[in-house]
């Protein structure tokens, strides 16, 4: 989620993480998304989105497709990540 002043806030449902594996999965996942959010131009594109999702600045409709695209391409690679970065850190452990 994006919070004021550069900010990140990252929200877990701590009752559906029922092991470490389960909280080591859904921490690297969310921070995947952190890194992904503080790419540049990211913050800024997500902002127009909202904007345009609550209707104060509409965008073109190539712009919305092409965000759609570029959410699925950030959710394949933390979905990626997740499980090769935990396993890492679970051998060298």
């Amino acid at each position: 989620m994006i919070a004021p002043k550069e900010g990140v806030l990252v929200l877990l449902n701590a009752r559906k993480l029922r092991s470490s594996r389960d909280v080591a999965l859904t921490l690297v996942h969310a921070f995947v998304h952190v890194d992904q959010l503080n790419r540049k131009g990211s913050r800024a594109l997500r902002i127009r989105h909202l904007q345009h999702e609550f209707h104060v600045q509409a965008l073109h409709p190539s712009q919305v497709r092409e965000f759609a695209r570029l959410l699925k391409e950030e959710e394949a690679e933390a979905q990626h990540l997740e499980g090769r970065l935990v396993d890492q850190m679970q051998r060298a452990a």
